[in-house]
């Protein structure tokens, strides 16, 4: 009986705090979804065991179906995990090599003599270029990738961009002589047991999954957003999963039963300073963390895994834009039984076509370029190798992105635009070159 009694009482405080993570997360994302900031499923695990899952919000508002814990998500550029995985596993079995050159598989990719594979995995290519046909397959669209030059030598920096890992995916694709999708499910998904996990494509029907939505400015209701060919781009972002799922990925990386030690060390050691091999490697609080985020049409995705404490942190989200993240660091608070708050979101404001108009031009910061222009009455923003974005005004000088919710401000000296401060890593400031 003193043993049992015992035995009770050294569990309790992780029975307590297996309780408290799941009591506060959940009052977390309850708040966030009442307030329409939120739509989607969440997970956290220690030492391997789930100690919250929980799923909210409408899968298909329209149809009133709710998200359940099998509700499978578009989760954009978590894809790149896997691309990564899938092209260390063919190294390993020395069906290609790390150091190969790109232009050994594609012709029309300036300076593909001299960027390796290993480049294009830790965005460290500097590629530059536009895609002519987003509407075919992943083998049209690279085929029709028009490129501009290089914005850097090979290695000297980094720059995400998205078509490193499409142009990895299709030469996994070329290497193993099998289509993307059926790659991955034979290397990763099925020996990690990922029973709800696949590469979309426009017109996929399943029972289970979730619509994109965002929050219309008008109503301030939900509101459907349309898709893409999103099957074109299968390496960086074509993904769709579960919560569950993911932690089945997480578990099997660990476990080394779709990675190799070596293969796991050299995808965990930063190539540059917060990224790896298709992962990205930051910290929450002090506490470091690999994973990746994801941002496509209606969906956010964050997949956190603090290796050092045993500690998953997941969401996927049909709703853009969620509070991501901010809940991503709320929920890692939550985990680690440290202090959180909640984020009411911020509000846009009206601001004149004639005052946006100031802010148009480049914006460079280390050979990088940012073009701002305004469209429809909305200033917008492009990045080399990303989307155009909403740049929504909450001053006449200080904007942000729905979604990620980043800060955006500009600097002005005698009455002119000089920069554009990003409120984001640390903090980026990009001067106005024209």
């Amino acid at each position: 009986m003193r043993r049992l009694l015992l035995m009770l009482m050294l569990a309790l405080p992780a029975l307590v705090t297996a309780q408290d993570i799941a009591k506060k997360a959940d009052s977390l994302l309850t708040t966030y979804t009442s307030n329409k900031q939120f739509s989607g499923n969440a997970l956290i695990a220690k030492n391997g065991k789930i100690v919250f899952e929980k799923a909210y919000g409408f899968a298909d508002k329209e149809q009133g179906r709710l998200n359940n814990l099998q509700t499978e998500f578009r989760a954009g550029s978590l894809t790149k995990m896997f691309t990564a995985v899938a092209v260390l596993q063919l190294a390993e079995q020395g069906k290609l090599s790390l150091h190969d050159k790109v232009g050994k598989y594609i012709h029309n990719v300036a300076g593909g003599d001299s960027i390796t594979l290993k480049n294009l995995l830790s965005h460290t290519s500097g590629i530059r270029g536009n895609i002519q046909n987003t509407n075919g397959n992943l083998a049209q669209m690279v085929s029709s990738f028009k490129s501009d030059g290089r914005a850097f030598a090979p290695g000297e920096r980094f720059e995400y961009n998205n078509f490193n890992f499409i142009l990895l995916g299709y030469i996994a694709q070329k290497v193993s002589g099998k289509p993307y999708a059926q790659l991955l499910t034979e290397r990763i998904f099925k020996p990690a047991g990922m029973q709800h996990t696949g590469i979309d494509y426009k017109g996929r029907k399943a029972a289970n999954v979730a619509l994109g939505y965002m929050i219309d400015d008008k109503t301030q209701d939900l509101a459907r957003m349309e898709t893409g060919n999103i099957n074109a781009a299968s390496g960086a972002g074509a993904l769709y999963t579960t919560v569950g799922d993911l932690l089945k990925f997480s578990t099997a990386i660990d476990a080394h039963k779709i990675l190799s030690a070596k293969s796991f060390e050299l995808a965990f050691t930063p190539v540059k300073p917060g990224y790896g091999l298709g992962f990205t490697l930051r910290e929450n609080n002090g506490h470091p963390k690999t994973g990746h985020t994801g941002s496509i049409e209606g969906f956010m995705a964050e997949f956190m895994k603090f290796r050092k404490d045993d500690i998953t942190v997941i969401f996927l989200s049909n709703l853009l834009p969620p509070v991501d993240h901010h809940l991503d660091k709320a929920l890692a608070s939550i985990a680690f039984n440290e202090p959180f708050e909640i984020e009411t979101g911020k509000k846009g404001i009206e601001v004149s076509v004639d005052a946006l108009q100031k802010y148009t031009g480049t914006y460079e910061l280390e050979g990088a370029k940012m073009v701002i222009s305004v469209k429809e009455g909305k200033l917008m923003a492009l990045a080399p190798g990303g989307d155009e974005v909403e740049l929504v005004p909450e001053a006449t000088d200080k904007f942000f992105v729905k979604g990620p919710q980043i800060g955006v401000i500009f600097k002005e000296e005698n009455g002119k635009v000089t920069a554009m401060f990003l409120d984001m890593r640390g903090g980026q400031t990009f001067k106005r070159v024209q």
